[in-house]
């Protein structure tokens, strides 16, 4: 039996979900272009050290010039993470927790008051405190957040 690879069980479509959902809940309405963005952050753990509640970064210009190493190799995160995002948004929408329209997601009224529970693990809860200040960044302009991680839109 082939043996997976520990980046597959790490990253893996359930926490993927949870930090799309978790962000989410904290900006009622994304660009898709956005929501792409989020796995590729959360899911990297240096990255997500740099969302600590006191760090109180607001700007995808501050994250670049206060930690300079979370987006390096971020076009590579964005592209190996980009089907299981898609994936993620997909379930999101099949579950209740999102609708599309007119390329944007927005939240319900499902996943507004949704909890996510205590025995959720480690790592999950760690992306769900990092979320609100990830959710901050992610209201900037689609354009401008793909120039400054260099991603093409």
């Amino acid at each position: 039996m082939a043996q997976l690879s520990n980046k597959y069980l790490y990253n893996n479509t359930a926490i993927g979900m949870i930090a799309v959902l978790a962000t989410m809940q904290n900006i009622n309405r994304m660009d898709i272009a956005n929501v792409l963005l989020i796995n590729p952050f959360l899911l990297h753990s240096d990255t997500l050290m740099s969302f600590k509640p006191n760090s109180n970064l607001r700007s995808i210009e501050e994250l670049l010039a206060k930690h300079p190493k979370t987006v390096v190799n971020f076009s590579d995160r964005y592209e190996s993470l980009l089907t299981m995002t898609m994936n993620c948004l997909i379930v999101a929408v099949e579950a209740g927790f999102v609708t599309v329209d007119d390329g944007f997601v927005y939240a319900t009224s499902k996943l507004e008051t949704y909890e996510f529970t205590n025995n959720i693990g480690h790592r999950a809860k760690r992306i769900i405190k990092a979320s609100p200040m990830l959710a901050k960044i992610l209201q900037a302009d689609s354009l401008s957040l793909y120039y400054n991680l260099q991603l093409p839109l």
